[in-house]
């Protein structure tokens, strides 16, 4: 005789069944956090840490500024002078592993190998290019103090000491190239593999060390090739776009507006570099609201955000930015914005003429109006 399970106890059954299924499930497919990075060390220019298990990759925050990391270790070979917070953080996959935690941040101080001091009368002002003929972006004697020296062989006799290309494009916010052409005042040129191009500043007698008489500095470098006087350097053959496409938060495409530079100067007249699209591309956009009016914000990107790579002194805590009229504004460096188009309170596009802008919220000026400069063409860095 066959025993009747009543319906509702065979019901019951089955879906305590598939509660306990999906329950497990659940556990199974639940993701875990990766333990945070450990160890900290750096040796010479080269930062490690403790491997973390079943790490995708590591994130590197140096400065506020995050590099990516296949395995545990970084080379800070590249950064300009200066004082840095380091920390390190471990990627997940995001489905079995989540990301860590960030490390407990660590100090370094990069001061630049420097092999022989520029001729006091050297004179740098070298424009970057890339092939359609747009400015990228200036290198000058200033920027080249913050990097490594290094020796470039000429022939058995002697070297050029000099810097490398990439190392300093790299901290401009200009992406990489597969080749690089520099062109002297007479129009004279020669091309380089991108990774193999420098920029000499003086050459050395080997068996002495004698810095040889000569002027004729700086110059292009790429294997046998030189250009004496080197005023610009073109690029080309981009593999990133990364001058074109900001890799941050985007809410005005930086391809809706002209192209525009803005020189960085200090009070003494050094140039320091050049705001250009291209600079403005790697950094996040924020939101300024408009002094003359609560209605409506403004697009921009923070002047600390865009000075950063310059690896500036400390001493400078105020900029001034100016007009072609002659119109300017000075506002703190960690309270002042570049923008690039205004918005109004909904987020539609209301102005996109006369930028782009030097905003200084809480600044001041000579003529008693909101500290906002349009076409804004140069800025002077004030200690």
């Amino acid at each position: 005789m066959k025993m009747r399970i009543p319906k509702l106890l065979l019901l019951l059954f089955v879906c305590l069944s598939i509660v306990a299924c999906n329950s497990g499930k659940t556990n199974e497919s639940k993701a875990t956090k990766l333990a945070t990075p450990t160890n900290l060390q750096i040796s010479g220019t080269t930062l490690t840490w403790t491997a973390v298990a079943n790490a995708s990759g590591y994130k590197v925050d140096i400065g506020g500024t995050e590099y990516d990391a296949s395995g545990a270790l970084y080379s800070l070979s590249a950064l300009p002078s200066g004082a840095y917070q380091i920390k390190v953080m471990a990627k997940g996959n995001e489905t079995d592993f989540t990301d860590s935690n960030w490390s407990t941040a660590i100090s370094y101080t990069f001061t630049p190998t420097v092999l022989y001091n520029m001729p006091a009368g050297l004179v740098i002002d070298i424009e970057i290019r890339d092939e359609s003929g747009s400015r990228l972006g200036i290198i000058t004697k200033d920027v080249l103090t913050h990097f490594n020296q290094v020796v470039v062989p000429d022939n058995a006799t002697r070297h050029w000491v000099a810097y490398s290309l990439p190392q300093l494009l790299a901290h401009i916010g200009i992406g990489s190239y597969t080749s690089a052409t520099g062109e002297a005042a007479d129009g004279y040129n020669a091309t380089a593999l991108f990774n193999d191009a420098y920029i000499a500043v003086v050459r050395v007698t080997t068996a002495t060390g004698a810095v040889e008489s000569g002027s004729n500095f700086p110059r292009f470098l790429g294997g046998s090739q030189n250009v004496q006087n080197v005023k610009i350097i073109t690029l080309a053959g981009k593999t990133n776009g990364s001058n074109e496409t900001p890799s941050g938060k985007v809410e005005f495409s930086l391809e809706n507006m002209p192209n525009f530079e803005i020189r960085i100067t200090c009070e003494t007249g050094i140039q320091h570099g050049v705001i250009t699209k291209a600079t403005l591309a790697p950094i996040d956009q924020v939101r300024v609201e408009d002094p003359q009016n609560p209605a409506r914000y403004y697009v921009a990107y923070p002047l600390t955000k865009i000075l950063a790579p310059l690896a500036l002194p400390a001493v400078y805590t105020s900029a001034e930015g100016l007009a072609n009229d002659g119109y300017d504004a000075t506002g703190k460096i960690d309270e002042t914005y570049i923008g690039v188009v205004r918005m109004t309170a909904g987020g539609e596009v209301e102005a996109t003429s006369n930028f782009p802008r030097f905003l200084a919220p809480s600044g001041a000026n000579s003529n008693g109006r909101a500290p906002v400069v349009s076409n804004v063409t140069s800025i002077i860095l004030i200690r």
